[in-house]
């Protein structure tokens, strides 16, 4: 995706999954939280001279990794950026029907945070549509303030509905994320594309 010159600039819509990119672990962001806590250099500035030579071979490890997911990041971010007509624009699952087996969340993807580069796609002002359904983000209440403040024309929005199935664990996030979006912009749908099959 970042390798590839892109020659369909002008394109509107575009749908695809984007994986393969580098994240840390729940322990690794454990571990990443706890020396951005004692190196606020590093935590505001991004610095890491000076405080690698101090920290064991696990926690370099773990700055070495966050580091170079947070530049791929950036790559793939500004890469959409790039696309200013996008109006409909989804990284999440294809629509499909629950058919008994669990949907998986992609892992390996965009957190959709701020702090990973979300702020690139400012220029996406023409936006109506943003789906991020499956996929396992990082957005709280600033990225939604975001959201709302920087895509203006955004109607639609894919990715904060509950499930609603029995079998896949409930993420709890989900209706503060979506209660407190309502309250920035309620003029903005909420929806989800997953939908039960139909009972036999």
């Amino acid at each position: 995706m970042i390798r590839e010159s892109w020659v369909c600039q002008g394109i509107e819509t575009l749908r695809c999954r984007i994986v393969g990119v580098v994240r840390l672990t729940k322990d690794e962001q454990t571990t990443l939280n706890n020396i951005l806590a004692s190196h606020p250099t590093f935590q505001h500035h991004g610095d890491v001279s000076g405080i690698l030579s101090a920290l064991s071979d696990k926690e370099r490890a773990v700055v070495q990794k966050h580091l170079r997911s947070r530049e791929q990041q950036r790559q793939i971010y500004e890469r959409l950026a790039s696309l200013q007509h996008l109006k409909y624009l989804d990284i999440g699952f294809e629509i499909q029907e629950y058919t008994g087996h669990q949907p998986r969340r992609t892992p390996d993807t965009l957190e959709l945070s701020l702090e990973s580069g979300l702020g690139h796609l400012g220029s996406l002002k023409n936006l109506e549509m943003f789906g991020f359904e499956g996929v396992e983000h990082r957005i709280d209440g600033k990225e939604l303030e975001w959201m709302a403040g920087n895509w203006p024309e955004l109607k639609l929005m894919h990715g904060l509905v509950d499930d609603h199935f029995e079998v896949a664990e409930p993420n709890m996030e989900k209706p503060r994320l979506r209660e407190y979006m309502q309250t920035l912009r309620p003029d903005i749908m909420q929806v989800s594309f997953f939908r039960p099959s139909p009972s036999r």
